[in-house]
């Protein structure tokens, strides 16, 4: 079992602190007593959250260590480190981390395929329709992935049914909408292109580049790649500020007003890129902690 594996995400135990005025010496005040109480009880639990997770695997591409995010987050805001404290590394962000990297270009496909089929559709309808034209429509496997000739060479066709116009794919309903089928289709395009993203390690590309390219494709916008970097490439330093979850998060973790932020225009954009600066260059883990406080399992893969 990878090591990884066996690291656990739970609270840590507050560690038993001996009494420090005894007799026979200078008593402190209470006040002072309290605070190197706390201080000493902080530098445990960190020691300890860090010493469990010295052997996390290395992350994405540029190798970028667990432990080092967490120290950086808890010195720069004393938020995070109580927020370590109390949760340590939930199982759920360890998965999220570690989880459905990708290795090659055909993999990066088979993933934007997959991402625009789940635009703004629920979690369960989502995948019904995903699993309709991965394996009823491409006759695919569990674990084949769809690659662009897959969707170049399939035949497209619009059909009538009961007086709606809808989106057949090798003679089989895929329950696409026209606008989803067309976004498919540009993204098997550009993938099948060398002057665009064909034989391109995205990988190499910076987080500016890889985003002028993959907006370039139909139905692909910012969110999409900020999902797209943090959760497949492993990116250390990606905010979503057009995430719903992650503005929500920012508000709850500061203590603002949350509906406040529910809005997604300029202004709130402007608000959590502020309010999170400082956690630069490690905002992805600080995003999976915000989704962990909105207690919120997204399901962005």
């Amino acid at each position: 079992m990878p090591k990884h594996k066996r690291l656990y995400g739970c609270a840590l135990k507050k560690k038993k602190v001996t009494p420090i005025a005894k007799k026979g010496r200078k008593k402190k005040t209470t006040t002072l007593i309290k605070k190197e109480v706390k201080r000493t009880l902080s530098t445990s639990n960190m020691n300890t959250l860090l010493k469990q997770f010295k052997n996390f695997p290395l992350l994405g591409k540029s190798k970028w260590k667990l432990n080092d995010a967490i120290k950086h987050l808890a010195s720069v805001e004393p938020k995070f480190e109580t927020l370590f404290e109390a949760h340590g590394v939930p199982q759920g962000i360890q998965d999220r981390l570690t989880s459905n990297t990708l290795d090659n270009s055909d993999q990066a496909f088979h993933s934007l395929c997959r991402t625009i089929i789940y635009q703004q559709l629920a979690g369960k309808a989502a995948s019904t329709i995903y699993n309709r034209v991965h394996e009823d429509c491409l006759g695919l496997s569990e674990n084949e992935l769809i690659k662009p000739n897959h969707i170049l060479n399939g035949k497209w066709e619009e059909r009538t049914v009961d007086g709606k116009v809808k989106q057949f794919l090798n003679n089989t309903r895929c329950s696409l909408s026209k606008g989803k089928r067309t976004y498919i289709q540009s993204l098997a395009e550009h993938f099948n292109d060398t002057s665009k993203l064909k034989g391109v390690d995205l990988e190499q590309l910076s987080d500016v580049e890889l985003g002028k390219r993959l907006i370039a494709v139909k139905g692909i916008a910012q969110w999409s790649v900020d999902m797209f970097m943090m959760f497949k490439l492993k990116r250390p330093d990606i905010l979503s500020n057009k995430d719903l979850a992650i503005r929500k998060g920012v508000a709850k973790f500061y203590g603002k007003n949350i509906e406040s932020f529910r809005k997604d225009n300029k202004y709130n954009r402007s608000r959590v890129n502020e309010l999170t600066a400082h956690w630069a260059p490690y905002r992805s883990l600080a995003s999976l902690y915000m989704y962990h406080t909105m207690n919120i399992d997204d399901d962005a893969s």
